[in-house]
Formats: C-alpha cells, sequence, structure tokens
C-alpha cells in the first residue's frame, strides 16, 4: 500500500520527466478512453440490432416456406383425393351390375 508520501514522490518524479503537461496528457487519455468505450458500446449495439433483424429476417422465411410447403401438401393431397375418387367411380362404373 502506497503512503501520501510515495504518492507526492512518484508526483514530483513524473513532473520532473513529463513537466506539467502530464496532465493534459492524462485527462486526453481518459478523454480517448472514454470515447472508445462509447464506440464499443455502439459497436455492440448495432451488432446486436443486426443480429436481431437477420433472426426477423430468417423467421419470415422459415414462416413463408411453411406455407408454401403446406400449401404444396394440400394441393397434392386433393390431386390424389381427386385420382382415388376416379379410380373408384371407374372401378364400379366397370364391375358388372348382378341381375
Amino acid at each position: 500500500m502506497k503512503t501520501k508520501a510515495d504518492m507526492e514522490l512518484r508526483e514530483e518524479h513524473l513532473r520532473r520527466v513529463y513537466g506539467e503537461d502530464i496532465k493534459r496528457r492524462a485527462q486526453r487519455k481518459e478523454e480517448i478512453l472514454s470515447e472508445m468505450n462509447i464506440n464499443k458500446e455502439i459497436l455492440h449495439s448495432i451488432s446486436m440490432n443486426v443480429i436481431q433483424d437477420s433472426v426477423k429476417n430468417q423467421v419470415i422465411i422459415n414462416d413463408i416456406r411453411s406455407q408454401t410447403r403446406q400449401t404444396s401438401r394440400s394441393i397434392s393431397r386433393r390431386n390424389e383425393t381427386e385420382r382415388l375418387m376416379s379410380l373408384s367411380k371407374l372401378a364400379t362404373e366397370s364391375t358388372p351390375k348382378k341381375k
């Protein structure tokens, strides 16, 4: 743990090495770090929005595909039912009637 005297010695050393400009550099560095954090948050937010939009679009596409498959199956079932009905009708017409 640093004592107050150690901190004062460190500050004096930094002042001798870097001059009075160190406070401005430290403030600027803090500002830059703050801006970088804000930019990271914005980038993360934008990324999450893009992912959410992508998921929403994929859900819509999947719903459309599902509806298309259901429609296709319904048409196939209807066609198959019609085919079987016509075969059944032909079978009943072609069987000889008993007297």
